[in-house]
């Protein structure tokens, strides 16, 4: 539960509240408000909002400024002891800076980000919704390798961990709508961003220094995932792509959807959020270790030849509610739940080789052959299963409770698991056998053996069960 008062002194001052929307009536996050004469402003918040205190009764000018918008100025009058409403629709125009042009209709959504990185207290990276969805981007991760400073460690050519200024993922912070996610990485406190498709969140904040807010469980920053609110009009929206795996020979599915709508004069909003990705993965590499022989040649003493067949199924849901009970009440409600399947079949075929002849045979090497999958049921399907599950639940309130007491609280948990049934490691090997080196090319090097499947003898056969909770 996080509490903020804040007090001053208020016989002669009464405050200003008030929304900041668009066109469409859509809030305007980060949006400047400016009390020239008071010396004072705020920034308006997540919801367009904004709340200023104490002001001195009397007139005062109200300037509202918002990267790609027209400024808007407009006369306001402070009585003490009461609040003042003030509720500012806002016209799209061209805003120019330095090095920036931000138009209106075509950068809406990232023109708010941007208002947000400028009115932030630290040094923020602020993505919208939008601009994400202008990559092909299927996951949170995919979508932070543009962001400066952010550097991904890939699993199959899938973003999954971020880097935050050189840190590792370990040492950074993942939230959920400020409030710390749980991992489903058994060796890891990391977070797996690939398991949150990029269609469920409304922005992605990177804080690349922390602020008396925020918890103290980070040292390279904080990566800040803030889910859809529901808009001040009726929402539906939804998307479906297709492709196709040349590698596998499989088809890749993709879709989402979105419903928005205010019931009850206002007073209470709903949106409802769902993503579902069918990916098919598949990789043929190679890795190798070099050395060098007693006579100073390189050779290479160990090489991998991989295969991997992979299916990755993400299917996410999102609820999110607020109820506005007066001015000085709200109360929030999100709820957002990820499950991801992962389906993997390896196959690898690995040298151990002896430093070769100068005919370029390397006598006594050891050939390996090893195969990782699952048993033939209806949820292994034959392949190594990965059940990865994140879910979050939070409810939190916003209270004005004079012109002199502002509270806020709020309430979450947040689940992560990860189980591996029956997971299954065969190998054989051959010892002693001949291998013909080829160092031609030694970016692509070519091995040749006359081992047969009846030369390879079992090596070692296991199964593994793996449940992990955070």
């Amino acid at each position: 539960m996080f509490i903020i008062w804040q007090n001053g002194a208020a016989q002669t001052s009464g405050s200003l509240i008030g929304s900041v929307v668009d066109e469409d009536n859509l809030p305007l996050p980060g949006a400047n408000i400016l009390i020239s004469d008071a010396n004072t402003g705020a920034a308006t918040d997540q919801n367009g909002e904004f709340r200023l205190s104490p002001l001195s009764a009397g007139d005062h000018v109200v300037e509202i400024m918002f990267i790609g918008f027209q400024t808007v100025r407009d006369t306001v009058s402070i009585r003490a002891g009461h609040s003042t409403t003030l509720n500012v629709v806002m016209a799209s125009g061209i805003v120019q800076l330095d090095a920036v042009v931000v138009f209106g209709e075509r950068l809406r959504g990232q023109a708010k980000a941007l208002n947000q990185q400028k009115t932030n207290f630290n040094i923020t990276n602020v993505v919208s919704a939008d601009q994400v969805g202008r990559f092909p981007d299927q996951n949170i991760g995919d979508a932070l390798k543009r962001i400066a400073a952010i550097s991904v460690n890939y699993n199959q050519g899938e973003a999954r961990y971020a880097n935050i200024r050189g840190v590792g993922p370990s040492l950074n912070a993942v939230t959920i709508d400020g409030e710390s996610a749980a991992s489903a990485d058994a060796e890891t406190r990391a977070v797996q961003l690939d398991l949150i498709p990029a269609e469920m969140v409304q922005s992605i904040e990177i804080n690349k220094t922390t602020t008396p807010d925020m918890d103290a469980d980070a040292i390279g920053g904080s990566i800040n995932l803030v889910t859809r609110q529901a808009p001040n009009v009726r929402r539906v929206s939804a998307t479906l792509g297709s492709g196709y795996n040349v590698l596998t020979g499989k088809p890749m599915l993709n879709g989402g959807f979105v419903l928005a709508q205010r019931f009850f004069q206002q007073k209470v909003g709903l949106v409802l959020s769902g993503a579902l990705d069918d990916r098919r993965l598949g990789s043929h590499n190679t890795e190798g270790i070099w050395a060098f022989d007693a006579n100073g040649r390189i050779y290479p003493k160990q090489w991998d030849v991989r295969l991997y067949d992979i299916r990755r199924l993400r299917r996410s849901l999102s609820v999110a509610g607020d109820y506005r009970l007066n001015d000085n009440n709200r109360f929030f409600l999100n709820i957002m739940l990820n499950h991801r399947d992962d389906w993997e079949n390896r196959v690898r075929l690995r040298y151990r080789l002896e430093p070769p002849t100068k005919k370029g045979v390397a006598k006594n090497s050891e050939i390996r052959r090893q195969t990782k999958g699952g048993p033939d049921s209806n949820r292994n399907k034959k392949a190594r299963l990965e059940d990865q599950r994140l879910s979050n639940f939070q409810i939190k309130g916003k209270h004005n409770i004079s012109d002199l007491f502002q509270a806020e609280w709020s309430v979450s948990i947040g689940r992560a698991s990860e189980i591996r049934p029956r997971e299954r490691y065969f190998s054989w090997h051959v010892k002693d056998a001949p291998v013909q080196v080829d160092l031609a090319s030694l970016r692509t090097p070519l091995f040749t053996d006359d081992t047969t499947p009846n030369d390879f003898t079992p090596e070692d056969i296991s199964e593994e069960f793996r449940n992990t909770h955070d």
